[in-house]
């Protein structure tokens, strides 16, 4: 009821406890048949499915000439950065681009792989391990079963990047 009978509501540890002790055969069973699983499966997959990653980064920013105060006393205009191509990066732009069918296709090709295939091998972030805070740098890896088509496939893109910036 109402008068302070709530204890039919609640659930009792100690009896969850109790339970587990009567039954603690199967629970440990059931426990070491799952760690014996899934490490057996990890085994397996570090032996016969390695996965390898390899990367390379790009500076998209010129850290010297970009400062402010050496525009103030040279007397530099917005225009002026624009010229020079020394404004600050849309950095999801540029990664979108990298990562687009326009810049990706003729890796694809060379490689005679399928655009999705070559796309879902790259990840392009900004900043590299060690440096959280560098806007000017993008860290491109790659991410593959084979060891020597992966450092292929970084190699035309390294080779791909620059021909885009440039």
């Amino acid at each position: 009821g109402v008068n302070g009978d709530s204890s039919n509501d609640e659930v009792d540890l100690r009896e969850i406890w109790r339970a587990l002790q009567r039954r603690r055969r199967v629970v440990g069973i059931t426990a070491a048949v799952v760690i014996g699983l899934s490490g057996v499966v990890t085994i397996f997959q570090r032996i016969f499915l390695p996965i390898y990653q390899g990367q390379f980064s790009l500076l998209i920013s010129d850290p010297i000439n970009s400062d402010i105060s050496q525009r103030r006393f040279s007397g530099e205009s917005a225009i002026e950065d624009l010229a020079r191509n020394t404004t600050q990066s849309d950095i999801p732009t540029l990664i979108e681009l990298l990562l687009s069918p326009l810049v990706l296709s003729p890796v694809a090709e060379q490689l005679d792989l399928s655009i999705g295939k070559v796309q879902n091998a790259i990840a392009i972030s900004s900043g590299g391990e060690k440096r959280k805070q560098a806007d000017g740098i993008l860290s491109v890896k790659v991410t593959g079963d084979d060891p020597k088509d992966d450092q292929i496939l970084l190699e035309l893109l390294s080779k791909t990047y620059l021909e885009v910036a440039l």
